[in-house]
C-alpha cells in the first residue's frame, strides 16, 4: 500500500478518479484505499480553484453540512470496494453480507443497528466520524448505491472526475446527478424508512 500511494503521489494532479475501473479488480485489497486516495488528490490539489468547502484539510470543511465530504467520500470508498470485489472474484453473496451487515448490525460498539441510529438520528450530511462514524461510512455506502442504481455507477464515477473542471460540491452534484443533494438525501431516507429489507436489498447489483 505505501508503495501505491508513494507512485500515486507522485502522479500529483494526473490521477484519476475514473482509472479504478480498470485498476479496481487488480487492487481488490486495497481499491477502496486507492479510491480514497484519488478523490483526496483531486479535493486537496483543487482546493483553491474548488472552493475552500471541497478542501481535505481545516475549516473549510464546515462551510457546507458537517457530513458531507465524510458520507460522500467514505460511502463512495466502502460501497466500490465491496463492489469491485464481487466483480473480481464473482462472490456477490460478500457483497450482500457486507452491506446488509452495514444497516440491520450495530456495526461497532453501539447496541443499536445502524439503520435505527440513522433514521433516529440526523440527516446523512449531519453525520460525523464524532457522531457516529458507522453511520456515515455504511450508510454513505448505502446513499452511494442508492444513487447508482437510479443514475449508474459511471455517473458517480463522474462526480468525482468533475471535481477537476471548478465546479464546486453542490453544483456539481446537481449537475450530474439532476437534483441537490439535500433532496437526494431526503429520498434516500423515505426508500431507507419505508421499504422492507428485501426491497433496499434488491437495488444492489447481480454483476
Amino acid at each position: 500500500r505505501f508503495c501505491l500511494e508513494h507512485r500515486l503521489d507522485k502522479l500529483g494532479g494526473e490521477i484519476d478518479v475514473g482509472i479504478i475501473q480498470i485498476l479496481g479488480p487488480v487492487l481488490v485489497p486495497e481499491n477502496g484505499r486507492f479510491f480514497e486516495i484519488a478523490q483526496h488528490r483531486h479535493l486537496e490539489e483543487g482546493g483553491e480553484r474548488l472552493g475552500p468547502e471541497l478542501g481535505a484539510r481545516g475549516e473549510g470543511r464546515q462551510q457546507l453540512e458537517a457530513g458531507v465530504v465524510e458520507h460522500a467520500m467514505e460511502g463512495n470508498a466502502v460501497y466500490f470496494s465491496r463492489l469491485h470485489y464481487a466483480r473480481a472474484t464473482g462472490d456477490f453473496e460478500h457483497l450482500y453480507n457486507e452491506m446488509e451487515q452495514g444497516l440491520w448490525t450495530p456495526y461497532g460498539y453501539e447496541s443499536e443497528d445502524v439503520i435505527d441510529r440513522y433514521l433516529n438520528g440526523p440527516e446523512l450530511y449531519n453525520v460525523t466520524w464524532e457522531s457516529d462514524w458507522a453511520v456515515g461510512y455504511q450508510v454513505g455506502a448505502w446513499f452511494v448505491a442508492y444513487i447508482a442504481h437510479h443514475e449508474g455507477g459511471q455517473a458517480v464515477i463522474d462526480f468525482w472526475i468533475n471535481t477537476q473542471n471548478g465546479t464546486q460540491f453542490p453544483e456539481n452534484f446537481e449537475q450530474t446527478f439532476g437534483k441537490n443533494y439535500r433532496t437526494y438525501v431526503a429520498e434516500f431516507e423515505d426508500f431507507i424508512r419505508t421499504s422492507e429489507r428485501a426491497v433496499v436489498m434488491g437495488i444492489l447489483p447481480s454483476s
